[in-house]
């Protein structure tokens, strides 16, 4: 069977990428990941179903080579954590947003109809006090999440009849990958239920925004299955639970297959909460997330024992 649309996937070899390109290639899409590390799990598919191009996204000879006849561009690359944006806010802005505006304007120069871009909740900041709808100004408090609002509002203005731009607005992402991070909140707290068998909380009524990685690779999928013209210029809240700590600690304390001690302690200084109304891309999109924190911990759980046995850590 002939390949479909042609996608580029920065980013594509990370945490959320691996999940997100297996997905689109056995939707029958033809897929290019641009990333500078190496991508997971090819041997799966045709070669020709999938480009893997080592290097910069922003680079110049790279952007020749692979924008020609892509359909749309997902952009997943650049600083995801705000801890190095924190430490490192200048190369965070030259990366998040000047490569970035680099890649928007060459993939708009190339006739790409598409542009997903994949920003973070983190751009509402900590000054409402409210329900995070997309209606609500931004006004982002770090390096990191300021490079993604600033991405958000240069894309915003090169919307076209024959360029269409989306932004999605990512709730914090758990759940197993290819490329497994375990600075993730709810991956974290997985492990250390699973190896451990105590959790800590601090405090533990501050609520965050969650969504399953399987959820937020389905999101950019659906997006593409959208008439862009009907999406154009769109940004979106993409979330599911909006969980309190104390509560994400008893759910996966009772799912594991150990006893697991949780261990409250005072809560600690500016501890937010946040929570995502992600509505509208379910009412606009017809998409309801199919997966929760219980599916996590099964999957991370399994993983888990499995690496732990092959590295002769289980007895």
């Amino acid at each position: 069977m002939a390949r479909s649309k042609k996608i580029i996937v920065t980013g594509g070899s990370g945490y959320l990428g691996t999940v997100l390109v297996h997905k689109l290639l056995a939707n029958n899409y033809r897929v290019t990941v641009v990333d500078t590390e190496p991508f997971v799990g090819r041997g799966r598919f045709e070669d020709k179903a999938l480009e893997v191009i080592r290097g910069n996204f922003s680079d110049e000879h790279i952007l020749n080579q692979c924008l020609p006849e892509t359909f749309a561009v997902i952009h997943l690359a650049g600083i995801s954590d705000g801890r190095q944006g924190r430490k490192q806010p200048g190369f965070t802005r030259e990366i998040n947003f000047k490569a970035s505006k680099i890649l928007v304007d060459a993939a708009k120069a190339a006739g790409v109809q598409q542009f997903l871009f994949a920003s973070t909740f983190g751009v509402y900041g900590n000054n409402h006090n409210e329900l995070l709808r997309e209606n609500l100004p931004v006004c982002p408090a770090e390096p990191y999440s300021q490079s993604k609002a600033d991405l958000e509002n240069y894309l915003s203005g090169q919307a076209h009849e024959t360029f269409c731009p989306v932004t999605l607005r990512l709730a914090m992402i758990y759940g197993l990958s290819p490329k497994m991070r375990y600075d993730l909140i709810v991956n974290q707290m997985i492990r250390e239920a699973v190896e451990k068998g105590e959790l800590f909380v601090w405090g533990g009524d501050q609520k965050r925004p969650q969504i399953h990685i399987q959820d937020a690779a389905n999101y950019f999928t659906r997006l593409l299955e959208v008439p862009p013209q009907e999406i154009n210029g769109e940004v979106f809240n993409a979330g599911n639970d909006n969980i309190a700590i104390r509560d994400l600690a008893f759910i996966i304390a009772e799912n594991v297959h150990r006893p697991v001690k949780i261990r409250f302690q005072p809560a600690r200084k500016n501890e937010n909460s946040f929570e995502l109304d992600s509505s509208k891309i379910r009412e606009r999109l017809g998409f309801v997330p199919q997966f929760h924190i219980k599916d996590a911990v099964v999957e991370i759980e399994q993983n888990l024992l499995i690496n732990n046995q092959n590295s002769g850590l289980v007895e």
